[in-house]
Order: structure tokens, then C-alpha cells, then sequence
């Protein structure tokens, strides 16, 4: 505990440690609780809760707390700092100032040397164009423009020389400054301003004693989404419900009471209906309705803020505590507005790291039934299915991994399956029952009764094979063309047994099949056009 001076003679505050006790994750959202406690004196006193993540929303803060006490007022306050980085810049700045004065005077010394070369240069260039009329006057020899060209040369060697030395020296200089500026990069990344809560709690202390606070508020940045388990059996579901959390609130939540509600921190709207007026297009009614809305805007009041009641909506205070369950899988209960809360019995640590954390949620026995589905006319194969009955908890939208035994049949996604309500998971091939499609005529006419037509006739039979050691039921489906166009007409001649249903040609059956046994479906029809029409798709 860390005592405070204030501008408030009457007031000292005392900052205490309140660390995070209870999380509850909504599904955009979650509800931390700190605790703290403070030995206080008869009379006023101050307590602060510092160092609160920004991530937290201002109007949520509420507090609470047990001893002998009044809570008087509850004060916010938006905070900054700055956080420095640890190691020591200045020398550096220092050294980089220095690194940059000796390239400048580098830069002055090439400057000079490049400077003696051009005047060097120019001085020969100058002898070169009068050393003819010198000659020829007699006023000098040739042995004096040899020794001026050996010194010339002599002169430029040197300074060349010295030039290279130069630049590799200037070089070296800023390869050293740029890998200071590069260190200076790295540290000022360090460098930053963090934004933070403080709540300064007044209370009325009537006697000495304890005093436990209870701060809790609503933040952003946390999450979680759905994840399933689905182990199928014959007759049996086995589902394993499991919520991965992310933390990105910037507070570390270690060996914190875990909260998993399906709630989310929105807002909830009711809308009521309002009459849709449709009309024809009246350009100048159009213009007037335009410039109506333009003066209506400019003088509408600035729209009220929402309730308080809408702000919090996704934060319903918690149930009660459900009863114990022997699973050792969180504790679920659901409030009167239908949500679902899981409260994990051990202590539970999740980082702000960005991450999913998977928390097991809950595993059930869910009935079930074992269903196989074919559709001859795109499946090579049978398939099963599991025809599972939710229980009593909401299934919300989420990725499944499907098993069978200990074996990975797939991942799938589901969709958000009400308490009760049926649902079909698991989509496996069915080895031990075959399904086989065979054309067993086709023929076209051309004379008689269709001239000036084409007629063709198709007949097929499906045949599918039970090898299961039970009696299974399968859901057939086949299909047959179905015309748009009126020259082209199809019928269906006979079907053997008769569909449970047809429509637009889609053909469905259920068999029942004993085990070790076959049955066959056979169904004809034929097709008639125009011979000066063709048919597209084109016929099998």
C-alpha cells in the first residue's frame, strides 16, 4: 500500500493492489474483477485503484466492498506515461554528434584535395598553351617542360592518394553513424505512452478496521469463440463443447475464477415495423422529397445519447451459482433471458498475448441415430450421417472435428442449433453399404406417332447392397431432366417402387434394407423434341 499527498488537507490517499479475481468472457467483451483491501481509521479517507488498461470503458467502472464503511463517490480519471527505454541514449547522441563533426571536416579536406587537382589541372593547361611561343622566342628548353610534367604528376599521385585515404576514412565514419542512427531507431521504438485508468474511491470509515473493495468493469478487446468435439458412435454423440479465448486487453489474467458466457456486449435494438410505400417515379416529387430532407437535417437537435440501460446490455449481472456437477468440465447454468454461462472450477492464467486458449467447457451424451444418404446420380458412394437431438444448452456457431472411435473423420463448421432441435453431423462414406447405378436401355425413335419429332427413352436401376450386420434405412435421391422449354416434353413411364416424392424431376425413396440383403429401384422415361431443337445440356 502506497500513501499519496492530495491538495485536500483532509484527504490522504492511499493506493492499494486490487489484482484481477474474476473474469467473465463475453463473446465481444468481458467483465474483470479486482480485489483489494485497506486497514483504515474512523473518518474521510481516499483510496485509489491505479494502473487500470485503456482497453477498460470508462463509464463501466462500478464498485463494491464488505466492512464497516460507506462508499461516498467513485472518480475515474484518464492517465498517461511515458515509458523510457532503460539503457542511456545521451552518450550515444553524444558519439553520434562527434561521428557527424568529423565528417564535415572530411568533407572540407576532400573539398581542398579535389580543389589542388582542378588548380593543378588548369596550371598545366595554361603552360601547355603558351610553351610554343616560349620556345620558339628561345626563353626556355624542353628539359624544363619534362621536369614541370614529372612534378605535376608527382603532385597529383599524392593528392589522389591522400583523396582515396580520405573517402575509405569518411566512409568508415558513416557506416558508424548509420549504425548509431539505427541503434537510436531501435531504442525511441521503445519509447512510449501508455494510456491508463485511476479510480479514487472516498469512504466514510466508521470504525477502525478492514475494508475489501470490489472494483469491476466492462473491457474491450477480449473473446471467444465456440470449438467442438464430436466423437459418433451407432447410436451415441458424444459432444465436447470448448471456448477459445483471446485476451487483448493489455491485463495479464493469472490464476483468475474463469466466466464463459454466451452474452455479447452489444447493444440490443427492438425496431418496430413501419409500413414499405412503393410508387412511380416522379422526378420533380423526387427533387421536392430531396430538399425537404435537407432542411429537416439542418434542423434536427443533435440525436439524444442512447439509455444507459442499451449501453450495458451485453453485461446481465450473474446468475446464481448452478449446482455442482460431477463432470469435471465447467459448471453451466443459463439465466431467465436464455444465456448460457460456464464458470471453470479450477483457477485458470490467460495471458494478453493475442492468442486462443482453448477452456473445456462441457462434454454430453447427446441421442443420436445413425442415417445414410445416396444420391445416385452425383455420389459414387453412400454415406452416413448422425441425426443428432441437441440437449438443453444453445450450440453456437463454430469449427467441429468429427470422430469416429479414436479416428479423425473431418472438420466441418455448424451453424447455431437451439436446445432440442435435430440436427445432421458426421458425413462419413459408408463402406459396408454400396450403392450402384446402371442404364439398362436407351433408344431413340424417329417415325410413327413422333414424326417430325425425336423421342428417346432411358430406363435405369439403382441397386444398393447392405453388408451392415443390421437392418439400416437409406435416403435415396435420383434425378431426371426437367424441361423449360414447352417443344421439349419428358415423362416418366414407370418407377418401381413408387417415389416418396418428385418434384422438377428430382426423384427421392427411403429403403429399408435388412442386413446382408439388396434391393433394387427401377424407374424408365423418354424424352420428345423438336428435331429442329437442340437440347442443352445435351441427353446422356
Amino acid at each position: 500500500m502506497m500513501v499519496l499527498s492530495t491538495p485536500d488537507w483532509r484527504f490522504v490517499i492511499m493506493e492499494i493492489e486490487a489484482s484481477i479475481s474474476r473474469v467473465a468472457v463475453f463473446r465481444n467483451g468481458a467483465r474483470v474483477t479486482r480485489i483489494g483491501s485497506v486497514e483504515v481509521e474512523p473518518g474521510d479517507l481516499k483510496v485509489r485503484l491505479g494502473g487500470i488498461s485503456s482497453s477498460a470503458i470508462e463509464d463501466s467502472f462500478r464498485v463494491d466492498g464488505h466492512g464497516k464503511a460507506h462508499i461516498a463517490s467513485l472518480d475515474v480519471q484518464r492517465k498517461e506515461r511515458l515509458f523510457e527505454p532503460k539503457e542511456d541514449i545521451d552518450h550515444i547522441y553524444s558519439k553520434l554528434k562527434e561521428l557527424r563533426r568529423r565528417l564535415l571536416a572530411l568533407d572540407d579536406e576532400i573539398e581542398i584535395e579535389n580543389l589542388r587537382i582542378s588548380s593543378m589541372q588548369q596550371l598545366l593547361d595554361d603552360f601547355s598553351e603558351n610553351y610554343g611561343t616560349i620556345l620558339a622566342a628561345n626563353e626556355t628548353d624542353i628539359s624544363q617542360l619534362k621536369n614541370i610534367d614529372s612534378k605535376s604528376s608527382e603532385v597529383k599521385n599524392k593528392t589522389r592518394k591522400k583523396l582515396r585515404e580520405l573517402r575509405k576514412k569518411r566512409q568508415e565514419i558513416q557506416t558508424e553513424i548509420e549504425i548509431l542512427e539505427s541503434e537510436i531507431g531501435k531504442l525511441d521504438s521503445k519509447r512510449k505512452t501508455e494510456v491508463f485508468y485511476d479510480v479514487d474511491i472516498d469512504l466514510e470509515a466508521e470504525e477502525k478496521g478492514t475494508i475489501q473493495l470490489e472494483l469491476t468493469y466492462q473491457t474491450d478487446g477480449a473473446s471467444w469463440s465456440p470449438s467442438y468435439d464430436v466423437k459418433v458412435g451407432r447410436n451415441s454423440c458424444r459432444i465436447r463443447r470448448m471456448a477459445l479465448i483471446r485476451n487483448c486487453t493489455g491485463e495479464d489474467w493469472k490464476d483468475v475464477r474463469l466466466r464463459v458466457s454466451t452474452a455479447t456486449a452489444t447493444p440490443a435494438h427492438a425496431i418496430e415495423g413501419t409500413p414499405l410505400y412503393i410508387t412511380a417515379y416522379d422526378p420533380e416529387d423526387a427533387r421536392a422529397r430531396k430538399e425537404r430532407a435537407k432542411r429537416s437535417m439542418k434542423m434536427a437537435p443533435a440525436a439524444a445519447a442512447e439509455p444507459e440501460a442499451l449501453e450495458k446490455s451485453g453485461t446481465a449481472p450473474p446468475p446464481s451459482p448452478p449446482p455442482e456437477l460431477e463432470e469435471t468440465f465447467a459448471e453451466s447454468s443459463e439465466t431467465v433471458s436464455g444465456i448460457s454461462v460456464y464458470d471453470v472450477p479450477d483457477t485458470t492464467s490467460i495471458p494478453p498475448d493475442d492468442e486462443e486458449h482453448p477452456i473445456a467447457l462441457s462434454e454430453e451424451e447427446l441421442d443420436s441415430s445413425t442415417i445414410y444418404y445416396w444420391y445416385a446420380d452425383e455420389m459414387v458412394y453412400v454415406v452416413a450421417q448422425n441425426e443428432v437431438t441437441n440437449g438443453s444448452q444453445l450450440i453456437l456457431p463454430g469449427e467441429v472435428k468429427v470422430y469416429e472411435g479414436n479416428d479423425l473423420v473431418g472438420e466441418t463448421s455448424i451453424p447455431q442449433i437451439a436446445p432440442h432441435e435435430s440436427f445432421k453431423i458426421g458425413t462419413r462414406i459408408a463402406n459396408k453399404v454400396k450403392g450402384e447405378k446402371k442404364l439398362v436401355k436407351r433408344d431413340i425413335q424417329k417415325s410413327g406417332l413422333t414424326r417430325g419429332k425425336i423421342q428417346q427413352n432411358y430406363g435405369y436401376t439403382l441397386i444398393l447392397e447392405n453388408f451392415e450386420k443390421k437392418r439400416i434405412e437409406v435416403a435415396v435421391k435420383d434425378r431426371v431432366p426437367h424441361s423449360l422449354n414447352p417443344s421439349i416434353e419428358i415423362e416418366v413411364l414407370e418407377t418401381v417402387p413408387q417415389p416418396k416424392k418428385s418434384q422438377l424431376g428430382i426423384l427421392e425413396w427411403e429403403l429399408k434394407i435388412k442386413e446382408g440383403t439388396s434391393k433394387s429401384i427401377e424407374y424408365a422415361y423418354k424424352v420428345t423434341w423438336d428435331k429442329e431443337t437442340v437440347i442443352v445440356p445435351p441427353l446422356p
